[in-house]
């Protein structure tokens, strides 16, 4: 959750100069806002993509080793932790993008242009 909030915060604080020069020849707050959640809803896609690969593999290996050797219960998908994980990736996404945009919007387009 921290990766991801301050991926976006970032990557929105490098760019802000180019932000205030897409508003400067037109865009608006709803183009902007929209912009800024597909950067964010990349990380979080590619993130939960490979995140849960790994996991699973790594999951269903170590459940193998420590739980079916040992007592025999076969592993299962965790399709509610998944959930979980998914809900809550998704969550930080929304937070993420929040702040970020409501300081770029909050800023005049000249001070924005002028940023260093």
């Amino acid at each position: 959750i921290l990766n991801i909030v301050n991926s976006i915060s970032m990557s929105v604080s490098a760019r802000m100069k180019q932000y205030g020069i897409l508003r400067a020849i037109g865009m608006d707050d709803a183009q902007l806002k929209r912009m800024i959640s597909a950067e964010a809803g990349t990380y979080a896609v590619s993130g939960l993509v490979v995140g849960i690969a790994l996991g699973l593999v790594l999951n269903r290996k170590l459940y193998i080793l420590i739980i079916t050797h040992y007592f025999g219960a076969a592993w299962q998908v965790p399709w509610g932790c998944l959930a979980v994980i998914v809900v809550v990736v998704l969550a930080a996404v929304v937070l993420a993008v929040y702040n970020p945009v409501r300081r770029i919007l909050m800023q005049p387009i000249t001070a924005t242009i002028s940023e260093l």
